[in-house]
C-alpha cells in the first residue's frame, strides 16, 4: 500500500469514530434538554417564564435541580473532558503514520469505553463506569505515546515508559482500593446478615403480646364482636330463667287452688 493511500486510510478511520463520539456527545446534550423539560429543571429563568402556562411559576434561586438532569449534566460534562484529549492527541497519533490494524484497535477501544461508560453512569453501575473510564484514558496514553516517541526516536521507549507510568499507577491503586471496598462491603453483608439472623431468633423469643401488636386491634374489635355475642346470650339466658321462674309460679299457685278444694270438699263432707 502507498504511503498516501495508507494516511488517506488512517484519516478516514480516525474520522469515522470522531464523528461516533461527536454524535454521542450531542446526544447527550439533547437527552439533558428534554430531562430538563420534563422535569421543569430549567437553567434559566427566561425559559421558565416561556413555559410558566404549563410548569407554574419558576423555581426560586437555589432550588434543588432533579437528579436525572443532574445524572445527565455529569454524564455530558465527563464526555466533553474526554472528547477534548482525544481529538488532540488522537489527530496527532494520525499524523504519524501508524498501522491502520492499530490505529483500528486504539480508537475502536475509546469509543467502546466511553460507550460503556454512559451506559454505567446512566444505569448507576460502579465500579464498572470508573473501569470504563480508565480504558478510555489508557487508549489516548497509548496514543500519546506513540506521538512522543514520534517527535522523540532517539528516547522512545522512556518516553513510552513516561508517559503511561501515571496511568499504570493509577490502575494499581484503583484495584487495590476496589478490593479494600469490596471487602468492606463483604464484611457489612455479613453484619447485617447476622444482625437480622438476631433479630429473627429475638422475636421468636419475645411473649404472644409483643408478637401480636400489630393484630391488636383486630382482636379487639374481635373480641368486642364476641364480648357483645356473649352479652346477648347472656341477656338470652336471663330472659329464659325469668320465663322459667314464672310458669313454676303459675303451677304451685295451681296446687294451691287444688288443695284449698280438695280441703273444702273434705269440710263440706263432715
Amino acid at each position: 500500500m502507498a504511503e498516501g493511500d495508507a494516511k488517506e486510510h488512517l484519516l478516514h478511520t480516525w474520522a469515522a469514530f470522531a464523528l461516533m463520539n461527536s454524535l454521542k456527545a450531542i446526544g447527550l446534550a439533547q437527552a439533558t434538554g428534554v430531562a430538563r423539560v420534563v422535569t421543569g429543571s430549567f437553567a434559566t429563568t427566561e425559559d421558565a417564564e416561556m413555559l410558566r402556562a404549563t410548569y407554574g411559576p419558576p423555581p426560586a434561586e437555589g432550588a434543588p435541580v432533579h437528579k436525572a438532569v443532574l445524572r445527565l449534566q455529569s454524564i455530558h460534562r465527563n464526555e466533553l473532558e474526554s472528547l477534548v484529549p482525544f481529538f488532540a492527541v488522537s489527530y496527532c497519533y494520525i499524523l504519524t503514520t501508524p498501522l491502520l490494524f492499530e490505529a483500528w484497535i486504539l480508537l475502536l477501544v475509546f469509543t467502546v469505553a466511553r460507550f460503556c461508560h454512559t451506559l454505567f453512569y446512566v444505569c448507576s453501575w460502579s465500579p464498572w463506569r470508573s473501569m470504563a473510564w480508565g480504558v478510555a484514558c489508557q487508549a489516548i496514553l497509548i496514543m500519546a505515546g506513540r506521538v512522543a516517541a514520534w517527535l522523540l526516536p532517539s528516547a522512545a521507549i522512556a518516553v513510552q515508559v513516561v508517559v503511561n507510568a501515571p496511568m499504570a499507577l493509577q490502575w494499581i491503586v484503583s484495584l487495590s482500593v476496589l478490593g479494600v471496598v469490596n471487602e468492606q462491603r463483604r464484611r457489612f453483608e455479613l453484619v447485617t446478615r447476622r444482625d437480622s439472623q438476631l433479630e429473627e431468633g429475638l422475636s421468636m423469643l419475645a411473649p404472644p403480646e409483643r408478637l401480636s401488636a400489630n393484630r391488636r386491634p383486630t382482636r379487639r374489635a374481635g373480641g368486642a364482636g364476641r364480648g357483645g355475642g356473649r352479652g346477648a346470650g347472656r341477656s338470652g339466658a336471663a330472659g329464659r330463667g325469668a320465663h322459667r321462674d314464672r310458669r313454676a309460679e303459675l303451677e304451685l299457685e295451681e296446687e294451691g287452688e287444688e288443695v284449698e278444694e280438695v280441703e273444702e270438699d273434705a269440710w263440706e263432707d263432715d
